[in-house]
């Protein structure tokens, strides 16, 4: 992949703009945002991340991978019965 854009890229410059998702596409949410409240926003697939924003700007980048480590983790961490 990346030949492919270095090759591409010695006849015609290709910036990151015609590449990237714009913000207006992207799920933006706060971190004491409620995660049950944003699991239904989150789309599946690797390309598609929630921005986690405050008022200083990002402040971190959230996957449902990174949802799934949690809840797996929450699982084990509960009282069996």
């Amino acid at each position: 992949m990346a030949s492919l854009i270095a090759d591409y890229s010695q006849t015609r410059t290709v910036t990151v703009g015609e590449v990237m998702v714009p913000l207006s596409r992207t799920t933006v949410a706060g971190p004491d945002d409620s995660l049950a409240d944003l699991l239904p926003r989150m789309e599946p697939g690797a390309e598609h991340r929630v921005l986690v924003m405050d008022q200083s700007g990002l402040v971190g980048i959230l996957s449902l991978s990174d949802v799934s480590r949690t809840v797996t983790w929450l699982m084990g961490a509960a009282p069996r019965r």
